[in-house]
């Protein structure tokens, strides 16, 4: 395993395939629990820091305000319904930052992250979609111009009820 500006990668060499064999590449247990860490997710054109107090995890996903930038996480569920994804951020910006949510190729619309003031204070954002039972893959990214940088911290999931 390892990792470059594209994010992190795995390399493994077969010694030879023939048209009944397979390589499978379980998912790891990136997918499981009801938080996700946004360091430990796949980053495009985004950085890790952990220069602002607060934070869960090893640290936060820094410098997240440009065209093309984006955070994806993977996540199961247990069964189909309602979900809170609550996006946990700082933003000391003018005006709001929206990021677009994709979940699984389909697109759920944008987020909106008001400016809470401090980079060193965290405050959350919530988005509520209903998914089915399984692995997920969802994006949250910077699309056109979008106004203001955050730092995101980690995605929490709940049931909504």
């Amino acid at each position: 395993m390892g990792t470059d500006a594209g994010g992190r990668y795995v390399t493994f060499t077969v010694p030879s395939l023939k048209y009944w064999d397979m390589v499978y590449m379980a998912y790891g247990n990136e997918t499981s629990g009801n938080r996700i860490e946004a360091e430990s997710a796949i980053l495009t054109n985004v950085n890790v820091a952990t220069n602002h107090p607060g934070y869960s995890g090893t640290g936060f996903v820094d410098s997240f305000g440009e065209d093309g930038d984006a955070v994806t996480m993977d996540f199961y569920l247990n069964q189909e319904g309602d979900y809170n994804l609550n996006f946990i951020y700082s933003a000391a910006v003018d005006g709001t930052p929206q990021r677009q949510i994709y979940i699984d190729g389909y697109g759920f619309g944008e987020i909106q992250f008001p400016p809470n003031g401090s980079w060193d204070e965290w405050t959350s954002s919530r988005k509520t979609v209903h998914l089915r039972r399984g692995i997920h893959r969802m994006v949250i990214q910077a699309e056109g111009t979008t106004p203001g940088y955050i730092n995101l911290d980690r995605v929490d999931i709940s049931t909504a009820g």
